[in-house]
């Protein structure tokens, strides 16, 4: 799956989310970085994480009141929510696994998923366009 994919399946729940928990009370910039953060988050090497990583973001993101619990202010906040709690979640089920096998690579035989860092996206305002790369 490549990371455009997994936006496309993640968009419509975060929209419903969205459209339940905020009513339209965000900016468009805001809205297309909150989209651009998860397809940052689920972008791996291994095909196979991105879908993963899109499942357990979608997941998240439907049980956002038992997974994570009350919902923050603003679609920056939700979506780093998101992204930390399926990244300790993912990881540490991970971990578990690596330690079971006693081996460096994955029940599917395949590399320890890609975890990028995504301080920027905490620092960065999300109420005007992210500057080119």
């Amino acid at each position: 799956m490549h990371e455009t994919d997994a936006k496309c399946l993640i968009k419509p729940v975060f929209d419903f989310f969205i459209s339940k928990e905020f009513k339209g009370l965000f900016g468009d910039d805001e809205y297309n970085l909150s989209l651009l953060c998860f397809q940052d988050f689920v972008k791996d090497k291994e095909p196979y994480w991105v879908r993963v990583k899109a499942q357990w973001v979608i997941r998240c993101t439907l049980d956002f009141n038992n997974e994570i619990g009350e919902c923050p202010a603003t679609l920056k906040e939700v979506v780093l929510a998101i992204v930390g709690k399926v990244r300790s979640s993912l990881g540490k089920m991970l971990d578990k696994e690596l330690k079971a096998s006693h081996s460096d690579t994955l029940h599917r035989d395949i590399d320890y998923p890609d975890f990028p860092s995504l301080n920027s996206w905490g620092r960065m305002g999300w109420h005007q366009p992210k500057r080119p790369d």
